[in-house]
C-alpha cells in the first residue's frame, strides 16, 4: 500500500543518475605561446566532436564584453545559444574574472550546469590559485603550461604545490616548443623529468608530465584527447520533494475544522 504524499516514481526518482557536464581546467597562459596553444587545444576539441566553452577567469566582465558575472545575475542571460556544430573553428569565449568570484562556497560549480548544458565540455581558464580554491576535492586535474628556464621550472612547481596542497589536486604539467629542434626538445624533457622528481621527492606525487610541440597538429591532438581524460563533471542539482511533503495538517480538502 503507497503512503499518501508519495508515489510508485519516487523511488525511480531517487535512483535515478543526473545528468553531468564535462568539465576540464586550465591554469592561465604563462606567455603568448601558451595562450596560442590554448586556443588550439579548444579547436582541436571541437574538431573531436566536443563543442567547448571556455570561462576565461584572466579576462574582465564589462558592459560592452559582458561574461559569467551577468549569467549569474540576469535571468535572461540563463538560456545562452548553445554551440554552432560543425564549425571546428568557432569556440565560445566568455570573460569571467567577476563572476568566479560570485560562485558558491559550497559546490561552486554547480551554478554553471543550467548555463552550459548545451555544451559538451566547459573549460575553465583561470589564474592557479583560484582553480586551487574552486577545485577542491574535485575529480578534475588541471593542466599547468610552462615556459623554459629555471624561473619557468619554478613557477610550475609552485603551481603543482599549491594545487596539491591547498586542494588535494593533481596535476597535469605541460613543456610547450615550438618546431621539432632537438635541442628544444631536449629542453622541455629536462624540464619534465625535474618537475615530476621535485613532485615525487617533496610532495609525494606521481606527477603527470607532457611535452608538446605547438606546431605539430597530432600533439595537439594527444594534448586534448589527455585534457578529456584528465576532466571531471559537473553534476546536475536534483531539487527533490520532501518524501512527505503532502502531509501537512488539515491541508486535504475533506478535513474540516469543528
Amino acid at each position: 500500500m503507497l503512503e499518501r504524499g508519495m508515489h510508485q516514481g519516487m523511488g525511480l526518482l531517487h535512483r535515478a543518475p543526473a545528468e553531468a557536464l564535462r568539465f576540464a581546467a586550465v591554469g592561465s597562459a604563462p606567455d603568448a605561446l601558451g595562450l596560442q596553444v590554448l586556443w588550439l587545444l579548444c579547436e582541436q576539441l571541437q574538431r573531436l566532436g566536443y563543442p567547448t566553452i571556455v570561462l576565461d577567469g584572466c579576462a574582465v566582465e564589462s558592459t560592452h564584453a559582458p561574461g559569467l558575472e551577468q549569467l549569474l545575475e540576469q535571468d535572461s542571460w540563463r538560456a545562452p545559444p548553445g554551440p554552432l556544430h560543425g564549425d571546428g573553428a568557432c569556440v565560445a569565449v566568455l570573460p569571467a574574472a567577476r563572476g568566479l568570484l560570485r560562485l558558491p562556497d559550497t559546490a561552486p560549480l554547480a551554478p554553471l550546469h543550467p548555463m552550459f548544458r548545451a555544451y559538451a565540455l566547459v573549460l575553465l581558464h583561470a589564474p592557479v590559485h583560484q582553480l586551487a580554491e574552486l577545485l577542491p576535492q574535485h575529480t578534475s586535474v588541471p593542466l599547468i603550461l610552462t615556459t623554459p628556464g629555471t624561473t619557468g621550472t619554478q613557477q610550475a612547481y609552485r603551481h603543482i604545490k599549491q594545487l596539491a596542497v591547498q586542494a588535494g589536486l593533481s596535476s597535469q604539467v605541460c613543456a610547450l616548443v615550438r618546431g621539432d629542434s632537438p635541442a628544444q626538445q631536449r629542453q622541455a624533457r629536462t624540464q619534465i623529468a625535474t618537475l615530476q622528481r621535485c613532485a615525487a621527492d617533496y610532495l609525494g606525487l606521481a606527477q603527470q608530465g607532457l611535452v608538446v610541440d605547438a606546431d605539430n597538429p597530432q600533439d595537439l591532438q594527444r594534448m586534448a584527447l589527455q585534457l578529456l581524460e584528465n576532466a571531471g563533471t559537473i553534476e546536475e542539482a536534483v531539487a527533490m520533494p520532501p518524501l512527505y511533503a503532502s502531509l501537512a495538517p488539515a491541508t486535504a480538502p475533506f478535513v474540516r475544522s469543528h
